[in-house]
């Protein structure tokens, strides 16, 4: 039984809610750190923009009162060196004298103008000497009247392209950075919890096969970690109340088998007295056969309580299950055929298993014996035998009867759980209790499922338990 869903690991890991937490704060920050970026970006351009500006405005200033205290000449001679400098291709310069001539300069005019503004090359006017790939710049330009003359002079605004790139690229490498970084330490840490949860969950599926003493080794102080603690606890008080309750029925089948069997043992020679009245005698039959029913029931009592609590030894030795079937097959024989019944077996060959051979044909004449109880007459139950994936040997025990529902089938194989359509007949509802405590002592799996091979209205029923292959597992696992 599982009590929860097992995903593969992919699927685990994906649906955490750790990793579902980490990948929306990745969001978040992912979406911060663009806002931030774009905040930046702008913030850069303007500033780079004004300096750019401010660098244009003094260099015409300075060139004005070159203008004013030298004059013209000087003025075209400092323009002129300006303009042949080898390293200096990201300024811009004109000198328009009052005649409206350009006398020194490494552009063509624009439109008259003064104060802040932004050339386009190629457009607002013609960049003189230079590359084909440096005639579409833009420049941060600043024009000057001095009296009829007309200063301009400017900065290419490359290096505020080059800077919103590499602003870029550092945004995105860092972002890039963060977001793998991120996104790996939230897969080790999802892949953690499913490990923690997964070490709970296989707590809870032993818990629900009746190994009440397994706990949650979690050493966390987070959720999953108290969540394990809690669970603990509740294992702890779930193990305290189901001891004593198996106590309690254990001790009462004990003290009372004994009296009942001395009132079984007092009440059969009354049958045999010849001074008898028929109906009394009657009486007592049917009150010897109540008591040797309560008798069984308590002596199944008592082994299951032997079998689950380990004081009851198996002698486990490697075994034909085929021919220990075929024993139990030919005893009961007779039996389903005075009842009415029809007993087959098929076994493919021999089938080798680790089990104590008393204990697990116990087990069978409880499965059959179930059959014949709860079948009416005629039916046809089939013992069968054989391997399955070679690793397994698969005994089943099948019906053609009502069978059992699918949501009563776990129910069925608790103590003294009979279910509805069974109250008014024989039975403690102990058999398939003693039949699953056998088989978790030899580590089979018992199943129940309808019967394919039925037909008619009822779905039948069988009964199937998986041997592991000896050596394969441990038994009582």
């Amino acid at each position: 039984m599982t009590l929860l869903p097992r995903p593969a690991p992919f699927d685990a890991i994906r649906r955490s809610s750790a990793l579902r937490l980490a990948v929306r704060l990745t969001t978040v920050f992912t979406i911060a750190i663009l806002l931030a970026g774009a905040v930046s970006f702008a913030v850069l351009t303007e500033e780079l923009r004004s300096r750019l500006a401010d660098q244009a405005h003094q260099l015409a200033k300075g060139l004005a009162q070159s203008l004013r205290a030298d004059g013209p000449a000087a003025l075209s001679r400092r323009i002129g060196g300006y303009t042949a400098a080898v390293d200096d291709h990201y300024s811009l310069y004109l000198f328009v004298g009052p005649d409206g001539k350009v006398r020194a300069g490494n552009m063509t005019p624009p439109a008259p103008f003064t104060g802040p503004k932004i050339l386009h090359g190629g457009r607002d006017m013609t960049l003189l000497g230079a590359e084909p790939d440096e005639r579409d710049h833009s420049f941060a330009a600043y024009g000057i009247k001095v009296g009829k003359s007309w200063i301009v002079a400017g900065r290419d605004t490359v290096w505020i392209d080059d800077s919103r790139e590499v602003l870029v690229q550092s945004i995105a490498w860092g972002l890039g950075t963060a977001l793998l970084l991120s996104i790996a330490v939230a897969a080790l840490l999802a892949r953690r919890s499913e490990e923690r949860i997964g070490r709970i969950n296989a707590v809870l599926d032993a818990v629900a096969g009746g190994d009440f003493s397994r706990r949650a080794r979690d050493a966390g102080d987070d959720d999953i970690g108290r969540i394990a603690s809690s669970l603990n606890v509740t294992l702890d008080t779930l193990e305290l109340s189901i001891e004593g309750l198996r106590q309690v029925s254990n001790d009462v089948a004990h003290d009372l088998r004994t009296p009942l069997t001395r009132l079984r043992n007092r009440l059969e020679p009354l049958l045999h007295r010849d001074d008898l009245p028929s109906g009394a005698a009657r009486e007592i039959g049917q009150a010897v056969s109540e008591t040797e029913t309560l008798v069984r029931a308590f002596n199944a009592v008592l082994r299951i309580a032997q079998l689950e609590g380990g004081s009851a030894r198996p002698e486990m030795r490697v075994l034909d299950l085929a021919a220990l079937a075929t024993d139990v097959f030919e005893m009961l024989e007779p039996v389903a055929e005075e009842a009415g019944h029809q007993l087959l077996i098929e076994a493919a060959g021999p089938a080798r298993i680790l089990g104590d051979r008393d204990m697990l044909a116990q087990a069978l004449t409880n499965l059959i014996e179930n059959a014949f109880r709860y079948c009416p007459a005629p039916a046809r139950i089939v013992l069968r035998v054989d391997q399955h994936d070679g690793n397994e040997t698969l005994l089943s025990v099948c019906d053609d009867g009502p069978g059992i529902a699918a949501a009563d089938r776990a129910r069925a194989q608790q103590r003294f759980v009979r279910l509805d359509r069974a109250r008014e007949g024989e039975g403690s509802g102990l058999g398939l209790s003693l039949v699953a405590a056998v088989m978790r002592l030899h580590g089979a799996r018992l199943e129940l499922a309808d019967n394919p091979a039925a037909g008619g209205a009822r779905p039948g029923l069988c009964v199937r338990a998986r041997f592991p292959a000896p050596g394969s597992a441990r038994p009582g696992a």
